[in-house]
């Protein structure tokens, strides 16, 4: 009896001990011999919290500059990260002006240095003045979260994650959002950095003023999407380079890169393979690069980046981007080592030297079809679309058409995305558009002609609205703004089912098309 329980008492413990969370605080006033339980007893530097925070844990850091590093000790587990964020609102400045030079020294190492760690988030903290690198997640870290973090004036990456040797495995599961980069990769690298990542999303970032590349998914980089980022004067917006063939990967394969923006740049996205290794299924859609007349750079290259005529690339899509204004190219193609390149539905419009250009002997390896063309050119294609695309506003980046817009209903559904730049469903009209946005006819206007009767039921709804009428063909669903959200094709006249239980509360708008009649109604989302 008294053995079983020793050992009812031994679970007991470790399941409490492997169980608790705690909060911890770190403080400029702080000492490290406090508890950090509470603010009134912080600990003084963040690393007596890297050393022991354990998973499950969170640090809380209190306004102030601190000048120190910061090598988290321990990892967290899948339901349990370890996470390093800021007290309220504070603004925590992690400093590296008296310290870096020696131990950095434009090295692949970090301020904020993660090894061979997982499940840890990184939040709302400043990098500033690093030597070297900014926040670092090196030899096979993974299930790492960078988000919100401000990351200033680095010689190196500012946020660089991989950097693996063969001993150590590949990082995996890695996201880096909502970022803010300023002058990093001044000397070296990339202001954000990934290398040899499986599985990662890099997406809501801002980053500028780099003469690098703003953001580089390279050497091995699989299975992961980019996203969402706002990219101004950089030499190299975004770029995807396989890079060499290694143990650990042979390929680099599986990215897609969309509604991104990249302005005030030398060359906006380019796909390379540096030293020899396999790149293929890259995607680029919904992108827009614009004004930089006066650098010499493309919008788009497919580029032998490297040694020789460049390495094997293939299955690369460049579809539905937006191109305007650049100093040299639209699109360039001048990798000799390519195959099956798809070029569709790409405005290419008043960029100096030529719209689309393909070197003469990859004609057969590159399909180019329906795009757009405004400009002297080299390279037309299939289908293509001469003219003015007829923006909102190109001088202030809004690229929207206008309803006289000949990139209307003129592209090919082949390989489009299901969505545009901003979201709306396509196509949104008759045809696909050309180019990063569907045109959006004005909000509809709620048709008072009785001549064709719909019912939709119930209206006001929590949700589910049932629609009756003869011969319905098509339901498309729009916010009050007029933004395309959702469409139902209708068989054999089954009486169609609505579902907006997942909508903001509002007003809706839904058109209903039969053969040859259209009928609007409003719906109201309580």
């Amino acid at each position: 009896m008294q053995k079983a329980t020793f050992i009812l008492a031994i679970i007991f413990t470790f399941t409490i001990k492997v169980s608790a969370q705690k909060n911890y605080y770190v403080s400029p006033s702080g000492n490290d011999n406090n508890t950090g339980l509470s603010p009134i007893n912080a600990w003084k530097t963040i690393q007596k919290a890297a050393d022991e925070l354990l998973a499950g844990d969170s640090v809380f850091i209190t306004a102030g500059i601190y000048e120190e590093f910061v090598i988290p000790a321990n990892s967290g587990t899948e339901n349990n990260y370890i996470t390093y964020t800021t007290y309220a609102d504070d603004t925590v400045i992690i400093d590296g002006t008296t310290f870096s030079k020696t131990y950095l020294q434009y090295s692949d190492r970090g301020i904020f240095d993660i090894k061979s760690k997982s499940y840890i988030n990184v939040v709302g903290l400043t990098i500033r003045n690093s030597n070297g690198g900014g926040i670092m997640c090196r030899y096979g870290s993974s299930h790492i979260n960078i988000k919100n973090n401000t990351i200033k004036n680095c010689q190196a990456t500012g946020i660089g994650v991989g950097y693996s040797r063969e001993d150590f495995p590949l990082a995996t599961n890695i996201i880096a959002s909502g970022n803010f980069l300023d002058s990093c990769s001044m000397v070296s690298r990339e202001s954000i950095s990934f290398r040899s990542v499986d599985t990662f999303e890099i997406y809501n970032n801002t980053v500028q003023n780099t003469p690098k590349e703003a953001i580089d998914a390279k050497s091995g980089c699989s299975n992961g999407k980019i996203y969402k980022n706002t990219i101004s004067n950089a030499g190299l917006g975004i770029y995807i380079d396989a890079g060499y063939t290694d143990t650990l990967y042979s390929s680099q394969n599986n990215i897609h890169i969309y509604q991104n923006i990249v302005k005030n740049s030398i060359t906006s996205y380019a796909v390379a393979s540096e030293e020899g290794c396999l790149g293929e299924d890259i995607w680029f859609y919904n992108n827009i690069a614009y004004d930089s007349i006066s650098k010499p750079g493309n919008g788009f290259i497919v580029a032998n980046f490297g040694t020789g005529d460049g390495g094997p690339l293939k299955n690369i899509f460049i579809i539905n981007n937006t191109i305007y204004n650049k100093g040299h190219r639209g699109i360039y193609i001048n990798n000799l080592n390519v195959r099956d390149i798809f070029i569709r539905n790409n405005i290419c419009s008043q960029n100096f030297i030529s719209q689309i250009d393909v070197k003469s002997t990859l004609i057969d390896s590159v399909i180019l079809e329906n795009n757009l063309i405004d400009g002297v050119n080299v390279d037309d294609g299939d289908f293509p679309v001469f003219g003015n695309p007829k923006f909102v506003n190109p001088n202030v980046g809004d690229f929207h058409l206008l309803t006289t817009s000949p990139a209307i209903d003129n592209g090919t559904s082949v390989n489009a995305p299901e969505n545009d730049f901003d979201g709306t469903i396509r196509p949104n009209g008759v045809g696909y558009d050309i180019g990063s946005y569907e045109y959006l006819s004005p909000l509809p206007v709620i048709d008072l002609n009785n001549q064709y009767d719909v019912h939709c039921f119930p209206n006001p709804t929590t949700g589910l609205v049932f629609i009756k009428g003869d011969d319905i063909q098509l339901i498309q669903i729009f916010t009050s703004q007029g933004q395309l959200i959702d469409k139902i094709k209708v068989v054999n006249n089954k009486i169609p089912i609505l579902n907006l239980s997942n909508k903001t509360k509002g007003i809706y708008f839904i058109k209903i098309y039969t053969a040859d009649k259209i009928k609007t109604k409003k719906i109201v989302l309580i």
